[in-house]
């Protein structure tokens, strides 16, 4: 049992949130934003300390290349990213500081559908990491590539519980929407 009263007790107890806006700071770089608010420093002549950029840089590079990431050049901007690569940083922004449990909200919203793919291959691979996930949607169809159970909400409360090769989306869907009473 644990008991988190703060954001920063759930960063200590290793739960890391994956908003569906992303909250990534557009105007940055990549390694600024898998390090906001946690920037490496160094100190220089002895007194003044900077952001060690080479540091952030080389170990962002090593979190996207354990996750099989691609993003053409770490310096561009997120803004010139695409859906999916800014979602990928993201994902390797919690990876990084050691995400034990990874809430998802929505992690495939506003995505083409090469872009879904490779958003879903990264929950897989992280799964396959020992790293729990919790993912929130409502789209069926990627909740049933990367789900082992579901738990089924409808206005703010659960339903239902399913492990998921138990059921189909037919299922879950009349759950959520009333439509099938619960057994």
């Amino acid at each position: 049992k644990l008991e988190i009263s703060s954001p920063m007790d759930a960063l200590a107890a290793g739960i890391e949130t994956i908003y569906q806006d992303l909250a990534l700071a557009e105007n940055l770089n990549v390694p600024s934003n898998i390090f906001l608010g946690r920037e490496r420093t160094k100190t220089v002549l002895g007194v003044l300390k900077v952001l060690d950029n080479g540091f952030m840089h080389e170990e962002s590079k090593k979190v996207l290349e354990k996750l099989d990431i691609v993003i053409p050049s770490l310096r561009n901007r997120i803004r010139s990213l695409s859906g999916g690569q800014r979602q990928a940083v993201a994902i390797s922004r919690s990876i990084y500081w050691d995400a034990r449990l990874l809430i998802m909200d929505e992690p495939t919203a506003a995505l083409g559908v090469a872009e879904q793919r490779k958003v879903l291959d990264t929950v897989k691979r992280l799964k396959s990491h020992g790293i729990g996930i919790i993912m929130i949607s409502h789209q069926m169809h990627d909740v049933f590539q990367v789900a082992d159970r579901l738990i089924i909400m409808r206005r703010g409360e659960k339903v239902a519980e399913r492990v998921t090769k138990e059921t189909n989306a037919d299922e879950v869907v009349s759950l959520i929407v009333g439509a099938e009473t619960v057994t």
